[in-house]
């Protein structure tokens, strides 16, 4: 490997102290054409091989470029030349000047032109120059036994003692006597003198021009730098046409020019007239160092005149970029570098998933953001959003995420002082996947809740906006954020911050702060009350009326209508008054953009009053808003609490979510793996809309299944307290505390179980099974399965009278009936199963709750079903003949490898359920009678394709895989398989759509079928919609476009070739 420091200007990592004072003037030598040879060698010195260097000089007065020139070792004849360096850009030898390589990691008295890492013998070797055509220039050889062409003449005297050899006359009289024998031309330096391109010229001309050339030791990123340039005359002349030529430091920008200096090409050029006889000229230019932390050595400056045939070259100087910090859009493009930056936190520590131990938080300055990414710094680094932090680390990309990973974090991660929460930029949801400056920083958005998707770790919502662009929302779970009471359909302003994952841009809430409902311009009105109270008790109305208009609203006026019945007296709080059974207050005004004002009347109620306490509707009125802003009438029950069935309510979402409750019924079935237990009432209502049956969420209070199973068991009676929520659909009371459960009393007969019989069509059967959610269910009647059973112990039933054996795609799902194996386990095989059944068994015996999870309502078996299997060879397709071919398309279900890095959603695979889906998919293709092309989707990358490729079931049959990567956020893709042996890929082509539209973009593929009729060309499509997760209507829109997009694919194709 070698390592080059460019003469014009490079970079190297080797601190050198700066060259040393000048060497006493001689006279002027004999101006000649260059001549180059080399003039000293250090092949190491004792306790330190590495010591070395190689030194070349330039005979005569003419600069010699070295592009294309190299130097070569060679030990003995029994071994090979080695390469020690190439010059592989321009790089002048100064007349009467040297050129210095060293090796790499080592300090001299003077700075290298170069360096190189191929180590050479002390005791023996040879060196030998070659010019760009190949030729040998020079030579120099010592020791015994040495190759040949690598020695001129006898060779030179061992080095002992950290001696040098060095080429005659030696020192200040230069390097010139060349005998064409190394033994005559060298002599052994007890003292080496190593000389680079900046060094003085030897012997030194008594006439002569003087460059200086200055600049600082040290300066910080992005500082502002003096680049001081003198000249001196001592020529014993007045020279005419002088010209200096100065190197530009690396990515150093020119801040101002004197009149009299240009840039053009890397370099600097600065002009005079005319120079007296002894004197002196000094220019200063002003630059900027660049936004990056290097240490550049910088040379190769000169001066020369039209009448003075010597130019005379500068020293070289090494500018060290280093301290202060970096801006945060700058270090973001140093991919593999250590830099230094600050800025004021945007996320907390703890709320993102940063891996096991590990932490992260985000920080942002004026120019950009970053995430701050901290292995095994949980509970060690401890940031708030707000704090002013520098942090000093390496930039590194992870899954196209840029990070910054801090090696210590006592010194690394500097919190300054807490600054203050940043105020946050509003932006536009189509600024996002455009604008790349917003990576890392956080904004707010405004839009319309489109989807909520619940995953193992996060929750994915989309954000749509007026355009017509749609933001991805990732809600950690870490984060402690409650969806719940987020509503699709609604407007909302969402904070977070904006991050790229697998091409992904995701917008990434920290706090449920973030998330603000934004209300139509209207004056609102909402009424509560406690859903149930004993008799005798307390009952309070609490009305808040708010002015979300932009004006002023004055005499508001606020009424409501109280129970007719029930009641043993009232007290109108806040100025009510009560008047014929209705409370009226009056507000003078109303304050615009979100006032609010809360009244509220006391009842105390009735000891015999009605099981159930409904109030009139309560009214709200305005000088500018005359017409009635309405509430539904409130209902309160008299009692111990409310009644499952009007928990549960008659739509898909309880009227009660997000408020706590008190109810009782029958335990029907008790899953521990599933936290929790099902409830029914034991007095249903007469309502068919609504159900009688309730999930109890016990995960927060008993924390192990043995607590959960001592704590409760089939057939208690029970009362429970909790809060109503509505968890991925399904509707649920999630206990507080141990106490909030109360055993009534056990061993009681369980209530009748619906016999099931959804209908045909699917939107019938979701209402359908909304009325029977939680509720004991059976099969009536003996069911098929019509698919194996899942990894996930799922198995799809339909009722034998069907007389359905398969389900298609398009067919219909209403019929559908979902039975579950009442845990959360993923199997790998069977045997880690209750029971599974396979696709035709016949089932019988099934009763448990019905649960809704997963966008399914399935049954959680209280009982092994009863299972009939018969044997019956899976389906199989005949291979493809020869004279024909055969296309497939394969959904298999996010397929990742086991290897970081990997989504939070799936879990990642071990080796063995890799391997397993690897056999069960290359099973499938051959059943399908291994097609010439599968085109398959949900696929991570070209290697499980490849690996799938390899399966021994599809070896021989050399399928070649293709996949180009896209953008979706999990790094799920389309590829395909196409079979060697039939086919050749002679194209593929990845065509996103504008906006951002497809995430998985579709993968077209021109393919050749080697028939037996011939060659014929065949174009394959493989587009993977969006999912339906956040639900069918929401996303139909989204799915449309797609579709739009490959219509438009496919006409342009037909435009190219309509053959």
């Amino acid at each position: 490997m070698l390592i080059t420091v460019l003469l014009l200007a490079a970079c190297e990592q080797t601190p050198a102290p700066t060259p040393t004072a000048q060497p006493t003037e001689i006279s002027t030598p004999e101006l000649t054409e260059g001549r180059i040879v080399l003039s000293e060698v250090l092949p190491g010195v004792p306790g330190n091989n590495n010591y070395e260097f190689v030194e070349l000089y330039n005979a005569g007065a003419t600069p010699v470029d070295l592009n294309g020139w190299s130097l070569w070792f060679r030990l003995a004849d029994n071994q090979d030349e080695k390469l020690v360096y190439r010059w592989e850009a321009p790089a002048e030898a100064p007349g009467y000047g040297h050129i210095l390589l060293a090796h790499a990691g080592q300090e001299y008295s003077v700075l290298a032109d170069a360096t190189y890492t191929q180590p050479l013998f002390e005791r023996k070797g040879g060196l030998v120059l070659r010019d760009v055509a190949g030729e040998t220039v020079d030579a120099v050889g010592w020791g015994e036994g040495l190759p040949a062409g690598y020695v001129e003449g006898a060779p030179a005297p061992v080095p002992t003692e950290g001696a040098s050899l060095e080429r005659l006359p030696g020192a200040e009289e230069g390097n010139g006597s060349d005998g064409d024998n190394n033994a005559g031309d060298f002599a052994l330096s007890a003292v080496p003198n190593p000389q680079n391109s900046g060094s003085p010229p030897t012997p030194l001309p008594e006439r002569r021009l003087v460059l200086s050339v200055t600049l600082p030791e040290s300066v910080e990123p992005g500082s502002a730098v003096a680049y001081e340039v003198s000249v001196q005359n001592l020529t014993g002349d007045t020279l005419q046409g002088l010209r200096v030529s100065l190197p530009l430091p690396p990515e150093y920008t020119v801040v101002s020019l004197p009149d009299n200096v240009g840039e053009a090409a890397g370099r600097l050029t600065w002009r005079l007239a005319e120079l007296g006889d002894g004197a002196t000229e000094t220019v200063a230019i002003a630059l900027q160092a660049p936004w990056t932390y290097a240490t550049c050595v910088v040379g190769g400056a000169y001066i020369e005149s039209t009448d003075w045939p010597l130019r005379a070259y500068g020293p070289l100087q090494r500018v060290a970029i280093e301290g202060g910090f970096i801006p945060i859009a700058a270090a973001r493009t140093l991919e593999g570098k250590n830099v230094t930056v600050e800025g004021v936190a945007t996320m907390y520590t703890g709320g993102f998933y940063a891996g096991g131990g590990g932490t992260k938080f985000y920080l942002e300055d004026e120019t950009g953001g970053i995430q701050v990414y901290c292995p095994g710094g949980e509970g060690v680094v401890d940031v708030a959003i707000g704090d002013r932090v520098r942090v000093s680390g390496e930039i590194e990309l992870y899954r196209n995420a840029v990070e910054i990973i801090p090696g210590t974090y006592d010194t690394d991660v500097e919190i300054l002082e807490a600054a203050g929460e940043p105020a946050l930029p509003t932006l536009a949801i189509s600024d996002l996947g455009e604008d790349e400056s917003l990576l890392g920083r956080a904004g707010t958005f405004t839009g319309t809740l489109t989807g909520i998707q619940e995953l193992n770790f996060s929750y994915e919502l989309d954000l749509a906006g007026d355009e017509g662009y749609t933001a991805h929302l990732n809600v950690e779970k870490q984060t402690g954020v409650n969806v719940e009471p987020l509503e699709v359909g609604k407007m909302y302003r969402v904070s977070g911050v904006i991050e790229i994952y697998v091409n992904q841009w995701q917008v990434k809430p920290r706090r449920q702060e973030d998330f603000v409902e934004i209300f139509p311009p209207e004056l609102l009105l909402e009424m509560m009350a406690q859903n149930s109270v004993l008799p005798g008790g307390v009952l309070t109305y609490t009305l808040t009326a708010s002015n979300h208009t932009g004006e002023q609203l004055t005499h508001v006026r606020i009424s409501t209508a109280l129970p007719e019945a029930g009641l043993a007296g009232t007290e109108a709080l806040d100025g009510g008054v009560l008047e014929d059974g209705k409370v009226t207050w009056g507000l003078d005004e109303l304050a615009p953009a979100g006032g609010s004002a809360t009244v509220r009347v006391v009842v105390q109620v009735a000891e015999d009053a009605p099981e159930q306490l409904v109030s009139g509707e309560a009214a709200a009125t305005a000088d500018q808003w005359p017409d009635p802003v309405t509430t539904e009438p409130w209902t309160t029950f008299v009692g111990s609490g409310v009644p499952i069935w009007a928990i549960q309510g008659p739509g898909m979402e309880s009227p009660y979510v997000r408020s706590t409750a008190s109810t009782e019924g029958l335990v029907t079935g008790v899953f521990p793996e599933l936290g929790g237990f099902w409830i029914q009432s034991p007095e249903p209502d007469d309502d068919p809309a609504t159900s009688e049956g309730l999930f109890v969420l016990t995960e927060n209070t008993f924390t192990t299944p043995e607590e959960l199973a001592a704590a409760v068991a089939q057939g208690d009676r029970v009362m429970v307290q909790g809060k109503i929520r509505e968890k991925s659909g399904q509707t649920l009371l999630d206990l507080q505390t141990p106490e909030d459960l109360i055993v009534v009393s056990v061993h009681n007969l369980p209530p009748e179980a619906v016999a099931l019989d959804p209908p045909e069509e699917a939107a019938e059967a979701e209402t359908y099974y909304e009325t029977l959610e939680g509720m004991l269910v059976q099969l009536g009647e003996p069911a098929v399965a019509v698919a194996p059973t899942s990894k996930y112990g799922e198995t799809v039933l339909v009722l034998q009278k069907w007389d359905v054996a398969r389900v298609m795609r398009g067919d219909p799902t209403g019929w559908f009936i979902f039975v579950d194996d009442g845990s959360a386990a993923t199997h790998a095989d069977r045997s880690t199963m209750s029971y599974a059944m396979q696709t035709g068994d016949v089932v019988t015996d099934v009763v448990g709750p019905l649960a809704y999870t997963y966008e399914n309502y399935k049954i959680q078996p209280v009982i092994t079903p009863t299972i009939i299997s018969e044997e019956s060879p899976l389906p199989a397709l005949e291979p493809t003949e020869p004279a024909a071919f055969s296309i497939a398309t394969f959904n298999t279900e996010n397929f990742f490898d086991f290897k970081d890095p990997h989504p939070t959603d799936p879990p990642k695979p071990s080796v063995g359920e890799y391997k397993h889906k690897l056999a069960k998919t290359a099973d499938a293709i051959v059943a399908m009678g291994l097609p010439t092309i599968v085109g398959l989707q949900e696929i991570e990358n070209i290697e499980v394709l490849q690996d799938l490729a390899e399966q021994d079931a599809l070896a021989a049959y050399d399928y070649r895989p293709v996949l180009i990567e896209g953008t979706d956020s999990r790094g799920i893709d389309v590829g395909y398989l196409v079979r060697g042996d039939r086919a050749t890929v002679e194209g593929a082509a990845a065509y996103p759509a504008p906006g951002g539209l497809t995430s998985r973009p579709p993968l077209l593929i021109t393919v050749t079928m080697h028939l037996e009729s011939g060659d014929r060309t065949v174009y394959v499509l493989n587009n993977h919609f969006t999912s339906m997760s956040g639900g069918e209507e929401a996303t139909e829109p989204r799915r449309n476009e797609q579709a739009a997009w490959n219509v438009t694919l496919v006409e342009q194709l037909l435009a190219q070739d309509a053959e």
